[in-house]
């Protein structure tokens, strides 16, 4: 009974401050769409898109891997920590040189140049810290402590635009704005090495395991260890933004920005929703996920069981929601500069229930061969999704990428379905 009482507590405490979080990112985007206006905003927007899509590779798929290392092997994954950050920093040296390659010789303004040179390495390095801090504060199970380290990235930045666009200037720029986002994720750097001492000094309080330092200790692995084990959790990490997040940049170069600006209220909004799903799998359960796929395998299969059932019915609730909800309050959010937001919220509402629904079958997918069949199936729903968007952007602009994103959710959860089916049980 207890132990009930400390996992919901905990569960809580993680949508308390997930939804704060997201509310905080939510505002901060109202702001600055408001202020910047639809093309200004896309502008902005599509250059942190790139940056997310490049930082799940510069992650090297390390938080993910520590999750499913240490829920196998218990302290003795220690082994693994020094490997793996050593691949991370290559990681985001190699990919910081891609972008900057990419933003000078490719199709970009001189103010584009300008922007990736201010946001890129700050960005990168404040996305890949904040996983890897998650990662480690979800093995030693300190939901408080998760809780304030997911609200502080967003409450810099909610900060930052509310100062900058009410008391610092009345004329805005965008150059000084990135300057703004970027000390902001320089102070999450900041903290966040310092929350990684700890577990390359060996100190991991890891939760479910004992906690005994009198182990033998396994031969240490080498970098292409590390890469061969790690790297399905970093393909599935880029493929996911790709399906997800890819429309927004490819509405900047196939249609405008102010297109781009447009779809992205639509998605911060779906964002928000897919809160639901994400705390509980991947903030809470991932870890015992983990344990369990090993130790209690009756356990897992009846936690994915009853997961299915439950998420596929608060997909349709919350969609019927939107439905009802979201045409009369956007007008009012954002000002009639955004109203033709309202036929993409009804069209990406419908890639709810199937959201849900995937969350919940994908989570199943942590041992290493599964993990590799959801890798495939990601990669086909990514693929799917940049061929339709290259085809139905040209002609029907953000509500063709708005109907891509709902027939990739819809493919992905099918597929995802079909693959456990066969090979989880």
């Amino acid at each position: 009974m207890h132990k009930i009482s400390l996992a919901m507590a905990s569960m809580i405490l993680l949508y308390l401050s997930s939804f704060l979080t997201g509310g905080l990112a939510f505002v901060t985007n109202v702001i600055m769409a408001r202020e910047l206006g639809p093309e200004d905003y896309g502008f902005f927007i599509a250059i942190l898109a790139v940056i997310t899509l490049v930082s799940s590779f510069a992650t090297a798929g390390v938080p993910h891997f520590w999750l499913r290392v240490f829920g196998q092997e218990g302290r003795q994954a220690i082994r693994w920590v020094k490997s793996t950050l050593y691949l991370v920093s290559v990681s985001i040296f190699v990919i910081s040189m891609v972008l900057v390659a990419w933003a000078y010789w490719g199709p970009h303004s001189l103010i584009f140049q300008n922007l990736i040179i201010w946001l890129f390495f700050p960005v990168l390095a404040g996305q890949v810290l904040f996983e890897l801090v998650v990662a480690k504060l979800q093995l030693e199970e300190k939901y408080g402590a998760l809780s304030l380290w997911q609200l502080l990235l967003n409450s810099l930045r909610f900060l930052w635009v509310s100062v900058y666009f009410s008391i610092l200037t009345d004329e805005y720029d965008l150059i000084n704005l990135s300057i703004g986002v970027s000390l902001c994720s320089i102070v999450l750097v900041i903290f966040g090495v310092f929350s990684l001492k700890e577990i390359l000094q060996g100190k991991l309080k890891l939760k479910g395991h004992s906690q005994s330092n009198s182990y033998k200790l396994l031969r240490k692995p080498t970098i292409k260890n590390v890469i061969e084990e790690s790297y399905p959790f970093a393909l599935a990490g880029f493929l996911y933004v790709v399906y997800y997040q890819s429309d927004i940049i490819l509405l900047k170069y196939l249609d405008s920005a102010e297109s781009a600006g447009i779809y992205n209220v639509s998605f911060i909004i779906l964002g928000a929703v897919y809160l639901f799903p994400a705390i509980f799998y991947q903030r809470f359960l991932l870890p015992k996920l983990h344990r369990w796929a090993v130790h209690d395998k009756a356990k897992f299969i009846s936690v994915y069981q009853a997961g299915n059932r439950i998420m596929l019915l608060a997909g349709l609730g919350v969609m019927g929601i939107i439905f009802l909800v979201v045409p009369a309050i956007i007008p009012v959010i954002f000002g009639d500069a955004y109203i033709s937001v309202i036929p993409l919220i009804m069209i990406l509402a419908l890639c709810i229930p199937c959201r849900f629904l995937s969350s919940s079958i994908e989570s199943v997918f942590v041992e290493p061969g599964n993990m590799k069949r959801k890798v495939k199936c990601m990669g086909v729903t990514a693929l799917l999704n940049v061929i339709l968007n290259i085809i139905v952007i040209p002609i029907w602009g953000n509500i063709g990428a708005a109907a891509t994103t709902f027939i990739s959710e819809l493919v992905l959860v099918i597929l995802f379905y079909l693959t456990a089916r066969k090979h989880v049980y």
